[in-house]
């Protein structure tokens, strides 16, 4: 409000309004600090709201979680010290179930190229999903059963990908339309259940199918009752298709594919 002052001048009263120096402004103004695309805890900072609380600018966030999910926070929540604890609720969530012990805790554990750095709210046929942070910086996600039955080659398919690269790479030896190290291949195929390669146990026909594959074409060997019957085609068939190759080019060794 303006101060009124009466002044005299010739006998004659006057009236002025002179500004109150001392009253607050009208409107403060609010400095927003930029923030944007910087992270606290599992939270990105997005954009500024025209929000306030306690006279700090609101910001919405996304959550780093499977969820992805939307929180708004101001910035003085998001410039404390114990801003690396935000999350969208999901960490606290699980933290309460596993130390409930309803949720097995593989926390830090190293399966492979893999450590498992938190549980999260997705589920897989029912299984808990952790987030696991790969050897080369990746993020993947995996349930515990896929952790623990997996082998020392797991990651987050960057290795499975050096792998091809590395055999793309790699020389092999073709000749006349055959490879000498796949005819050569003692190991068998995680796929395999009689244990016998190119013999597998055929479900329409209730018997055991022998195959041999060869020039890029498969070959059928015939429906066996035993499997030793099927072992023993396969074999001839080896002998046949195989042998004279790997003789000749490949330094005796006989073994099918």
């Amino acid at each position: 409000m303006p101060t009124t002052l009466t002044t005299k001048h010739n006998n004659t009263s006057e009236v002025l309004n002179v500004p109150n120096v001392l009253a607050p402004p009208k409107h403060k103004k609010t400095y927003i600090f930029n923030l944007k695309n910087q992270t606290f805890g599992l939270l990105t900072a997005l954009a500024p709201t025209n929000e306030r609380k306690h006279g700090s600018v609101v910001w919405k966030c996304i959550c780093n979680c499977v969820n992805k999910s939307i929180v708004y926070c101001s910035a003085e929540q998001l410039k404390r010290t114990t801003a690396h604890n935000l999350h969208c609720g999901c960490k606290e969530e699980e933290t309460v179930k596993l130390e409930a012990g309803v949720i097995a805790n593989i926390t830090n554990q190293t399966f492979g190229y893999l450590t498992a750095l938190r549980p999260t709210n997705k589920r897989t046929s029912g299984a808990v999903m952790w987030e696991c942070k790969c050897k080369c910086g990746n993020l993947t996600y995996r349930s515990v059963g896929n952790l623990k039955t997996g082998n020392e080659n797991q990651s987050c398919g960057c290795l499975l990908s050096s792998i091809s690269k590395q055999a793309s790479q790699k020389k092999l030896n073709l000749v006349d339309g055959t490879c000498i190290e796949k005819i050569s291949n003692q190991t068998l195929l995680t796929t395999n259940t009689s244990g016998i390669r190119g013999v597998h146990w055929d479900r329409n026909a209730n018997k055991w199918r022998a195959i041999i594959y060869f020039r890029g074409k498969q070959i059928h060997l015939g429906l066996f009752n035993d499997i030793e019957d099927a072992a023993k085609a396969r074999k001839a068939a080896e002998d046949l298709y195989f042998k004279p190759v790997i003789e000749r080019y490949g330094g005796g060794r006989v073994v099918g594919v």
